[in-house]
């Protein structure tokens, strides 16, 4: 386990993420582990769905 590289994403880094943030997604292809929670989930699902613009 030691040297692993484990990230847990919350919303902020998916919606980065999702707006093609290249240092993230270098450092992700490389993990060994990645992670959300369900609330980041939906919390992003909800903002591609309804748009930044409620």
């Amino acid at each position: 386990m030691s040297g692993e590289r484990r990230y847990f994403l919350d919303t902020n880094a998916l919606v980065a993420l999702g707006n093609g943030h290249g240092g993230l997604r270098q450092m992700l292809e490389e993990a060994d582990y990645i992670a959300t929670s369900v609330i980041c989930k939906i919390e992003y699902l909800q903002g591609v769905v309804i748009g930044p613009n409620r």
